[in-house]
């Protein structure tokens, strides 16, 4: 169309196959540290921790920062620049309608299994301790349909319905504004620049001013291992790791990616793209190795009581909580762009590689239903729970294919049935 050959942002057709992979195993790792924290949660009821008792697959997993957005917004861009090329006004309202109602059937069918089924499909001695109070899905199930269950009723003590649905609401506000930032960066290059920087700027301080005056921890989940919080310290939770303003970072950098991502590939494509120089690509990933392990291991002194907790200042805490997602998001970032580029090599072609292509579409019912299986299988054990790396691998690996076929069955009964419906109803799909 004459439109995208004026624009130089044309050559964006189809989003990053490596992405695919990368949400296959984000999933993997929510499930393994899913786990672990449901293990520790039951383990801390029964005395401390020592530093020797933390596990090394659960202190790989229970860092804050490894839940992030980065790869959603990373397609919402890419969808959105797609959507521009061919068409002069960006259709808004089919957008956000769209996005409804894709992901809200599924998600309501997962909160009626929760709420009416997962109180009878375990037992166990244990079986209470694990379970979200699901007592609170009959009053304020309405706020999850709405995506506002991160602002309302939640406070400090009081239990969302499906205490893991935080992120569909993140997402879904975040995907709401996204075009509010992507638009002005398509059309306006510099003035979008500037006011993705403001944005960014703005989420960076906000996060680091909140996290210091309520004197949160680096780590809140060390408290699941026996870290005594702050004096003063506010609720990480309803604080920080439940709200869009301080998860913005990592969805701000899928923002940037895309637009870096479309770019080389316009260059490609009019032979005028200059490949980085082997030191380039080379400092690329090394950097990106040492800022994922910062993220990943930055405070991990924090799971073992008595540990490194005590060094670790108020300043350094507050620079951990608004910085790591960031460091994470920007990793994976250049992960993407190298893949796309060509500079990941054999890594690359195992990442874009479709067998995770499948494993792929069943993530987004996983995560939904993954905490009722953890629920269902450790409330229903008969032993007290203890922590063990060779037990959390057997466990790990059990509960993946658990999940995984529980995702399946949702996926093929309600889902896809349901996308077609709503293709139909919105236009690209057989009438």
């Amino acid at each position: 169309p004459r439109r995208c050959q004026q624009s130089r942002w044309c050559h964006a057709q189809h989003p990053v196959d490596c992405v695919r992979d990368v949400f296959v195993k984000c999933m993997c790792v929510r499930v393994r540290g899913g786990g672990c924290c449901f293990v520790a949660a039951a383990c801390s009821k029964q005395g401390p921790f020592v530093g020797s008792d933390v596990p090394v697959m659960c202190e790989s997993v229970c860092s804050p920062a490894l839940t992030n957005i980065t790869f959603p917004r990373f397609l919402v861009t890419y969808g959105i620049i797609k959507s521009l090329n061919r068409m002069s006004k960006f259709p808004y309202v089919k957008y956000v309608v769209h996005r409804y109602l894709r992901l809200t059937p599924t998600y309501g069918f997962c909160l009626l299994v929760y709420y009416w089924l997962g109180r009878y499909i375990g037992e166990g001695p244990n079986f209470s301790t694990y379970q979200y109070p699901p007592h609170k899905c009959g009053d304020y199930w309405w706020t999850n349909m709405l995506y506002i269950q991160n602002f309302y009723p939640y406070a400090p003590g009081l239990d969302m319905c499906m205490g893991w649905s935080w992120y569909l609401a993140i997402d879904m506000q975040l995907f709401i504004i996204a075009p509010l930032l992507v638009i002005p960066l398509y059309k306006y290059k510099w003035k979008g620049t500037l006011l993705l920087s403001f944005v960014f700027i703005a989420c960076l301080a906000s996060t680091f001013a909140i996290s210091y005056t309520n004197h949160l921890r680096g780590n809140f989940l060390a408290g699941l291992f026996g870290e005594a919080p702050r004096k003063g310290a506010g609720d990480y939770a309803s604080l920080i790791y439940i709200k869009p303003y301080t998860r913005a970072a990592p969805y701000l950098v899928g923002i940037v990616t895309a637009f870096a991502v479309v770019s080389a590939r316009n260059k490609r494509a009019e032979g005028t793209w200059r490949p980085l120089a082997l030191w380039q690509v080379i400092a690329g990933h090394i950097t990106a190795l040492l800022l994922l392990f910062a993220a990943q291991f930055g405070l991990s002194g924090e799971l073992h009581a008595g540990g490194l907790s005590a060094d670790v200042s108020q300043v350094g805490d507050s620079f951990y909580i608004t910085f790591s997602r960031m460091c994470w998001g920007i990793a994976l970032g250049w992960l993407t762009y190298a893949c796309d580029c060509g500079y990941t090599g054999v890594v690359g072609r195992f990442l874009e590689g479709s067998v995770f292509s499948p494993l792929a579409r069943l993530t987004y019912t996983a995560y939904l239903i993954h905490p009722v299986i953890l629920d269902t299988v450790y409330g229903s054990e008969k032993m007290a729970p203890y922590m063990d790396d060779q037990l959390q691998i057997v466990r790990y690996f059990g509960l993946i294919c658990i999940v995984y076929m529980a995702a399946t069955c949702i996926t093929l009964g309600v889902e896809f049935p349901v996308g077609q419906v709503e293709k139909v109803l919105l236009g690209g799909g057989k009438k």
